[in-house]
């Protein structure tokens, strides 16, 4: 289970920001799966080709880890760079099995990990509001009131599952970013055990970029290996977004 090969960078232009976000760029990845085995070298160059992307904000998509030490030397690795709005984080599955509960798995982790929460990061002109919403696995994805509708901000959503939960009478955020699918990890002609029916109702993409009600979302296919240390079709990513 020590696979773990370098994830190539994505870069992603959104042409349709407001005024205050542009030029402004936040880097995007999930599913690092970082073990007890995962060299301590492979965990730094990882941590280092994020910070090379010279985002200002890292956003953590969850299943970060298999364990608690292994998720304290992914921490101690990834906070050791410099990123000028922090790092943000949500819970995912393996996280909760790792710690016992998405709870404790925040507590635990040096910057901050959203369970159905936001944070608001202001800016010159505006406000960048970062919602999270809980894994499904275990807990409960709950966005309703989660962005309470405001001129001047730009709402993002993490999210562990690739899928749109209920915003309630809130405003609509303008991107979704999940991971949990790994890409399918093995793809076959483009099938994929999600394809074939796998946590049907939880998943709503795969990998790749889809407009779901609404709101635009972003499925990574992530970068660690989950159950089998092999990837097939599905290579691993991490994302770099740039408003403009």
């Amino acid at each position: 289970m020590g696979w773990n090969p370098v994830p190539a960078v994505e870069h992603w232009l959104l042409r349709d920001a407001p005024a205050f976000l542009r030029g402004r760029r936040l880097l995007f990845a999930a599913d690092l799966h970082i073990r007890d085995c995962t060299a301590e070298a492979y965990i730094h160059r990882l941590a280092g080709l994020c910070a090379e992307q010279g985002a200002e904000l890292l956003l953590l998509g969850g299943d970060l880890a298999e364990s608690i030490p292994a998720a304290r030397r992914m921490a101690q690795a990834f906070c050791g760079q410099t990123y000028p709005m922090g790092i943000i984080a949500v819970p995912g599955n393996n996280d909760v099995e790792a710690f016992g509960s998405a709870d404790a798995f925040a507590q635990a982790m040096p910057f901050p990990v959203l369970i159905n929460g936001r944070m608001d990061l202001p800016m010159r002109g505006g406000v960048l509001r970062v919602g999270g919403v809980d894994e499904m696995k275990y807990g409960r994805a709950d966005a309703r009131g989660l962005f309470p509708r405001r001129r001047g901000v730009y709402d993002l959503l993490l999210s562990h599952y690739p899928c749109v939960p209920d915003f309630g009478f809130g405003a609509r955020p303008r991107l979704i970013l999940c991971g949990h699918t790994h890409g399918g990890q093995i793809r076959l002609g483009g099938i994929t055990p999600y394809l074939l029916g796998l946590e049907r109702g939880k998943i709503q993409g795969i990998s790749g970029i889809y407009e779901k009600g609404g709101v635009r979302m972003l499925v990574s296919p992530g970068v660690g290996v989950s159950k089998w240390p092999i990837r097939l079709g599905a290579a691993p990513k991490i994302h770099c977004i740039e408003f403009c």
